[in-house]
């Protein structure tokens, strides 16, 4: 069963009361969308992965475990869990962080943001030569980053505001190194 709000359980043991709270939902990946966070068994381990495509024949996951996020697709539906809605994703920025600087372009996992859409880049996996592949977030589609972009090669992903505003637990953070 899935739920989209905010569940807290109260279970009464004799006159003390016990608040569970979990930040994800177990459902499976076909029931996902674009731009759903999930955590799935991959490959002998679990992965974070973000949704970026569905289709008839699977879904293409970007999953950011790891060294180098990569594009994947899977054709068979399994268990995941999803990260509640509430989460945030926050762009960090460095030095490196201003307009049209194009040293992370095909950096995995680098963000790059311009006046009104967000671009992560990931590498295609299962290709016998290294390439990459660049989604965008707000248009849930695969595209070329602007040349006006500003990359953020650094990220963090916090469960909700209250956690990222209260300096609280992160979920995963990432950092991109230039490709050369």
């Amino acid at each position: 069963m899935q739920y989209n709000e905010l569940i807290v359980y109260d279970i009464l043991w004799g006159v003390n009361e016990m608040n569970i709270y979990c930040q994800f939902d177990q459902t499976n990946l076909y029931s996902t969308l674009p731009n759903d966070l999930i955590k799935i068994h991959i490959g002998g381990g679990f992965v974070f992965a973000f949704v970026l495509k569905v289709m008839d024949d699977g879904h293409v996951l970007g999953v950011i475990s790891g060294e180098e996020p990569i594009s994947r697709k899977l054709t068979r539906d399994c268990e995941c869990l999803k990260l509640r809605a509430g989460w945030q994703l926050e762009l960090l920025s460095s030095n490196e962080s201003y307009p049209r600087n194009r040293k992370f372009l095909s950096s995995p996992g680098a963000f790059h943001r311009d006046k009104t859409n967000a671009f992560i880049t990931f590498v295609k996996a299962d290709e016998v030569f290294r390439s990459t592949v660049t989604y965008c977030v707000e248009e849930k589609s695969f595209c070329e980053i602007p040349q006006s972009a500003t990359p953020y090669p650094s990220w963090v992903i916090w469960p909700s505001e209250g956690e990222r505003l209260s300096g609280g637990k992160a979920i995963h953070s990432f950092s991109a190194m230039i490709e050369s």
